[in-house]
Formats: C-alpha cells, structure tokens, sequence
C-alpha cells in the first residue's frame, strides 16, 4: 500500500516573524487596555491636560470602549484569530495615539513625546507587517483555514478520499 507523502513540518522565516510581531503588539495591547480599564480617569485626565473639550457622554463611552478594544485586539493577536482585523483595528487605535502625541508635542506639553511617537511608529510597523502578512505559525486563522485537528502541518491540505491520488484506481487503504 503506498502511503502519501507528507510536507516536512517546516516552517519558513515570515511565519516566525509573523508569531512574534503577533505576540508582541497583542502583548502591548492587552497589556495598555488592562491598564487603562484599572484607571477609567485617567484617559480623561490626559486629555483634558491636552486640552481636548469632549463632551461628558463621549467620555462615557471612551472610557470603557478604548481598554475593551485595546484588550480584545490584543486578545485576538495573541491567539492568531482574525489577525489582518485585529491589526487594521491597532493600526487605527496607534494612529490616534500617535496622533495626540503629536497635538501635545505642538502645544508644548510636558511629555516624552518623541518616544511615544517612536514606539507608536514601530508598533504600527509592526502591526502593518500583520495587515500585509496575516499568515503566522501558531495561529489560530491557519488552523482553522487547514481544517486540522492534531496532526500535520498548518500549511499542508487535506485531503478527503476521494481526492486520494489512489482512490481512483480502486486501491483500498
């Protein structure tokens, strides 16, 4: 009986970088948003010092929708779940932190203005790296797109009997 020859189990060097970009800027997310959900005033208290006027229903709504995003994000990340999403979602969300960096930085404010702005860029790299290459080792997109449960590599198809390149032949397994 001849048996199907499996792909090795190798992994290529994007798929690597692609786990790591994954962990890191999911960390940093799911890492911001418990931070910033342990503090509900204080994402009010930096943007009254940048000198936003945001009405007080608005706040409401921030308060709790920007750690809920932040964590659900960093979240989906850190398990390889709907990764181009998730990182288009943190694309957006460094933008507009990058974005009240640079408000604060031009009204003088106190601040480390060029780091944030430096970690910002770097994380949205990061996370553009996802939008470009969503496909990571590890994740949970490959492994529910190979439809593996146990064994194989993430990247190798199945395939069902009748596509069986000896099931034609009338060959029993």
């Amino acid at each position: 009986m001849s048996e199907i020859p499996r792909a090795p189990r190798t992994r290529r060097w994007p798929d690597w970088v692609g786990l790591a970009a994954r962990l890191l800027l999911g960390g940093v997310l799911l890492v911001a948003g418990i931070v910033q959900l342990g503090d509900p005033g204080g994402l009010q208290d930096r943007a009254e010092a940048l000198g936003l006027a945001v009405p007080a229903g608005v706040w409401t709504v921030l308060v709790v929708a920007a750690p809920v995003i932040q964590m659900l994000c960093g979240l989906l990340l850190v398990l390889g779940a709907l990764t181009r999403s998730a990182a288009t979602v943190a694309i957006l969300v460094l933008l507009v932190g990058m974005g009240a960096t640079v408000w604060a930085w031009t009204r003088s404010l106190p601040g480390p203005h060029a780091a944030g702005l430096w970690s910002g860029l770097a994380l949205a790299c990061v996370a553009g790296w996802l939008v470009l290459r969503p496909a990571t080792a590890f994740s949970l997109d490959g492994w529910l797109r190979s439809g593996r449960s146990r064994e194989g590599d993430l990247h190798e198809p199945v395939l069902q009997s009748h596509q069986r390149p000896d099931h034609h032949r009338g060959i029993a397994r």
